[in-house]
């Protein structure tokens, strides 16, 4: 394979591949995190992006854009702000099943001791 349009190509390709994993995909999980922190109450994926550097939000409630406005004029009059709404966002392992009955643990026959 040496044409060199088919290589320029492919090299753009992985060039924006890697632009998107390194630059865009971070910034945009630190993004969902902090809205996640400051208890703002949207959705986890209010903000997206195309990958060409613009970002869109989607459209939220009228109670939810109240909030949001509530809690912005909180942090920029230097109100102490309590997180009472908890964002589900990108975990790094899905949500944990509740544990069941665990069954008592089993007592041990070691005994230590520390010398004085």
């Amino acid at each position: 394979m040496n044409d060199p349009d088919a290589i320029s190509e492919i090299e753009e390709v992985l060039a924006a591949a890697y632009h998107q994993a390194m630059a865009i995909d971070p910034r945009m999980r630190r993004f969902s995190r902090a809205l996640a922190d400051l208890g703002m109450p949207v959705p986890a994926e209010w903000a997206t992006t195309d990958g060409e550097g613009t970002v869109e939000f989607t459209p939220i409630s009228w109670k939810a854009f109240d909030r949001l406005v509530c809690l912005l004029e909180d942090i920029a009059g230097g109100r102490r702000v309590h997180v009472t709404v908890v964002q589900g966002g990108p975990t790094l392992f899905g949500p944990a099943t509740p544990p069941g009955p665990m069954p008592a643990p089993a007592g041990s026959s070691i005994h230590l001791t520390v010398p004085r």
